[in-house]
């Protein structure tokens, strides 16, 4: 909770920029640290919350996702997970879903420092 009150605090205070959130967005560590506590390890659970709660507090850049397609690639997996659990009660595949999809969310950094170097 501290990380993400550093984060909201310095957001509120720093220049807005259309293109990249500085820090891991809270939802993001939310949706995360959902899908961890779904594998009910809590000794997992903490080292993620740690990691995730330095990352929001973080200098890498993390995009901005306006583009619509992305957002309802975003949404069928989120559906995807709901089904899941609600049709098959498979929470365990619904929790690889989505961190599938946060795991993709976080390596965006290194992938778009590895893009502008090659420009």
């Amino acid at each position: 909770m501290v990380c993400g009150t550093l984060r909201l605090a310095r957001f509120n205070v720093s220049e807005k920029n259309d293109k990249f959130f500085e820090g891991l967005p809270i939802p993001v560590a939310g949706i995360a640290l959902s899908a961890f506590v779904l594998f009910n390890n809590s000794a997992l659970t903490i080292v993620l919350m740690l990691f995730l709660g330095l990352l929001m507090v973080s200098r890498f850049s993390y995009p901005k996702i306006k583009d619509l397609r992305i957002l309802s690639l975003l949404g069928l997996a989120v559906l995807a997970a709901g089904l899941l659990i609600r049709w098959q009660n498979d929470i365990q595949d619904a929790a690889l879903l989505l961190i599938a999809v946060v795991v993709i969310y976080l390596c965006s950094p290194v992938v778009i420092s590895r893009l502008k170097k090659g420009k």
